[in-house]
């Protein structure tokens, strides 16, 4: 039995404080380890760091869908420039759409997330922005 099997929060939270401070190796482990596992919420985690984006981006083993999510929600993740947010038409969620380097609009919302971010369109959060700035 694995250590994560025994206690997840423990190892979830030796993960965020490792996260902080990846080497590459590291991060090259932990991109192996999600190849082996799909463990997918860790893998949202781990992609705080920019090592280890870097480290999904080099892999051969990824796939280029997930070296495209990985490289727009890097971007997202730490970009600064906030254009506008948005509310949710069916809660009271607010969405931040922010600028990416490339001049393209992301979104905090999990259509554009899981969906829109690699494919490289726009949620309706980005498109009720850009309606509005026009």
């Amino acid at each position: 039995m694995r250590l994560a099997d025994l206690f997840p929060s423990f190892v979830d939270e030796c993960i965020k404080i490792a996260a902080a401070r990846l080497t590459p190796v590291q991060a090259k482990e932990l991109v192996s380890t999600h190849h082996e596992t799909q463990d997918w919420k860790r893998f949202e985690k781990n992609l705080n760091t920019k090592m280890f984006r870097q480290a999904v981006l080099l892999d051969p083993d990824s796939n280029a869908k997930l070296k495209r999510y990985t490289k727009t929600l890097g971007e997202y993740k730490s970009s600064k420039i906030v254009v506008g947010v948005v509310p949710s038409r069916t809660s009271s969620r607010l969405y931040k759409v922010k600028e990416l380097p490339n001049g393209r609009l992301g979104c905090s919302c999990k259509d554009w997330q899981y969906s829109h971010s690699h494919k490289k369109s726009d949620c309706d959060h980005i498109q009720e922005l850009r309606g509005g700035l026009q």
